[in-house]
């Protein structure tokens, strides 16, 4: 998926969160933020989107800013490292 196109889905999957302000999805550091904690695979962005998209609204925020999809993450399986995957793929 291109970034463009990555970019695209996020910004169409972000409208359909139930959430009463916009979030910045079409912002750079955003997408570039979901890439990597996801590695470009559409599950793994849904999945992150709707945690953090249930954290803005418990936290009363209604919109998803960096700070929060950080939140999200680390509360998830997000946060790998790349020290961690290549430790992981050694046998």
């Amino acid at each position: 998926m291109t970034s463009e196109a990555f970019r695209s889905f996020v910004v169409s999957y972000g409208r359909l969160l139930p959430l009463a302000k916009p979030s910045p999805f079409a912002e750079k550091d955003i997408v570039q933020k979901l890439m990597a904690y996801s590695g470009g695979l559409t599950g793994r962005v849904t999945k992150l989107l709707a945690q953090a998209d249930e954290l803005a609204i418990r936290t009363k925020t209604e919109s998803i800013s960096m700070d929060l999809l950080e939140e999200a993450a680390a509360a998830g399986t997000f946060k790998l490292t790349a020290r961690t995957q290549a430790e992981s793929a050694q046998p």
